[in-house]
């Protein structure tokens, strides 16, 4: 296994305060900070330990003063270590592994190039119907409208009070728009 040389540089907007590494780990700077009690006392150096956020995305928090930011451990060592010469403004991990920070396993991309890349690789997939996190009804109650409609002529606007929804929604179903089988 081959190990490379692990490199520290400040972190932008943090310098003295904080440093990231080429190998993607944090560590707060030794120093004196001033408490809310206005005591000083002093910081050793220590590496932090990463939280994982609601994204699955490794982050610290950083302070400057009593102000805390909560930062994305790739973020960091893209804009410390990757070179960014069209300004893109996301960070793209090129295999899909949110916990590696390899130098060939995170990019600099635009939101729509990651967002392409994602679906490209299975990362993100469209959640229709049921799986859809704000969906009402089910397949089998799009069923049932479009037959209450087309056997039973119920109307569109008492379809959407039966079941909850609205008039377009109820239109789309129809027009298979949505709920397609």
């Amino acid at each position: 296994m081959n190990i490379k040389e692990e490199i520290w540089v400040d972190i932008v907007g943090y310098e003295g305060l904080y440093q990231i590494s080429n190998n993607g780990r944090v560590k707060s700077l030794e120093r004196i900070v001033v408490g809310k009690d206005g005591v000083s006392y002093p910081v050793k150096e220590k590496i932090k330990t990463p939280s994982i956020g609601k994204r699955r995305y490794p982050y610290v928090d950083l302070y400057i003063g009593n102000q805390k930011k909560k930062k994305y451990i790739h973020r960091l060592k893209a804009i410390a270590f990757i070179a960014n010469p069209e300004n893109k403004s996301d960070v793209n991990h090129k295999y899909g592994d949110k916990t590696d920070f390899g130098d060939d396993s995170i990019e600099w991309n635009t939101r729509s190039e990651n967002i392409r890349h994602a679906f490209a690789n299975g990362l993100n997939v469209a959640r229709k119907n049921e799986a859809h996190p704000r969906a009402k009804i089910t397949m089998e109650i799009a069923r049932q409208i479009r037959n209450e409609y087309l056997s039973e002529k119920t109307s569109m606007d008492k379809l959407a009070v039966k079941y909850k929804i609205s008039n377009h929604t109820v239109y789309s179903i129809l027009h298979n728009k949505t709920w397609k089988e």
